[in-house]
């Protein structure tokens, strides 16, 4: 049976009120159904058990519905599937940001342990920008990205290094740049412009 066919046919009772994570403005919570279903492949062959989880939300007034299998034991509660379903969506963006940040996929390599060496490094490159852009971020210049991270350690490593004053003025172009673009799309969206962002902190 399709999954649809059979979620229409599930009374409103037969959903779970779970808490997702907290939240800036309180709780997270969702609605969800768990199952155990008997799984087949496209060509209509039998495949494993496994736990069926729909997830139900409300996104601007418009329910939301997301399907998932799952191998877990049948021991796992609703709750902790439901926990684990949550962040797909920010590991699905950090890895695309590993892609296009620190050459997730830029490999060329002969090995399982090549490639093992390759993707370490390369996800270790994209914590320490990621780190890197929430320290600078909040202490001095909130409008930093990742890309201008990497940027100023590309740089910093050239031989022979740019003086950090140099590196400061371009960072501070950039941002001048994107501050710029800020107030001009808002000014477009709203005839009005934003409200000005929180002074550095110093020391």
């Amino acid at each position: 049976m399709p999954v649809q066919e059979w979620l229409a046919r599930q009374p409103e009772s037969a959903w779970r009120k779970v808490t997702r994570r907290p939240g800036s403005k309180g709780p997270l919570e969702v609605e969800a159904l768990l199952r155990r279903v008997q799984t087949r492949d496209a060509h209509r062959h039998v495949g494993p058990e496994e736990q069926l989880l729909v997830v139900r939300s409300v996104v601007e007034g418009q329910p939301k519905i997301d399907y998932s299998l799952s191998n877990a034991r049948p021991e796992v509660t609703l709750a902790e599937l439901v926990r684990a379903h949550g962040p797909r969506y920010r590991i699905e963006q950090m890895l695309e940001e590993g892609q296009g940040e620190a050459g997730l996929g830029h490999y060329a390599v002969r090995s399982w342990v090549g490639w093992h060496h390759h993707v370490t490094l390369a996800l270790l490159a994209l914590w320490f920008l990621v780190l890197e852009k929430g320290r600078v971020g909040k202490k001095s210049c909130p409008a930093v990205t990742v890309p201008q991270v990497r940027e100023i350690f590309t740089r910093l490593l050239r031989d022979p290094p740019p003086r950090p004053g140099e590196i400061a003025r371009q960072v501070s172009a950039v941002l001048r740049r994107n501050e710029e673009d800020r107030i001009y799309s808002w000014h477009q969206r709203t005839s009005g412009y934003p409200p000005p962002r929180p002074p550095a902190e110093t020391g």
